[in-house]
C-alpha cells in the first residue's frame, strides 16, 4: 500500500538463472527499495519509475543454488515470525 503506481505497471519475469522467490525478496529488501526511491523521477510532482531506471537496478545475482537457499531461509524466518506472532 505504501508504494502504488497508478498509471504504470511493470511485469518482471525472471529468467531461468533467477529464482522467482529470491527476486521477490530482493525487490522487497529495504536497500533495494531505498535505491528505487532515490532514483525515481519526480520532475512532474508525481514520482515515476521508468523502464530505463528499473533496468539500472543493481541486482545481486549469486549462483542459482545460493539464491534458492537464501529464499528458503528467508521464507523459513518469516514462518517463524508469523508463528510467534
Amino acid at each position: 500500500p505504501q508504494y502504488t503506481f497508478s498509471h504504470t505497471i511493470f511485469v518482471l519475469k525472471p529468467g531461468a538463472e533467477i529464482d522467482q522467490q529470491y527476486a521477490i525478496f530482493y525487490l522487497r529488501w529495504h536497500e533495494c527499495m531505498s535505491w528505487l526511491l532515490r532514483e525515481m523521477n519526480s520532475n512532474t510532482g508525481v514520482p515515476t519509475l521508468g523502464k530505463g531506471i528499473l533496468e539500472l537496478l543493481p541486482f545481486s545475482m549469486p549462483p542459482l543454488s545460493q539464491q534458492r537457499e537464501i529464499a528458503r531461509r528467508i521464507g523459513q524466518a518469516f514462518s517463524t515470525v508469523e508463528r510467534l506472532a
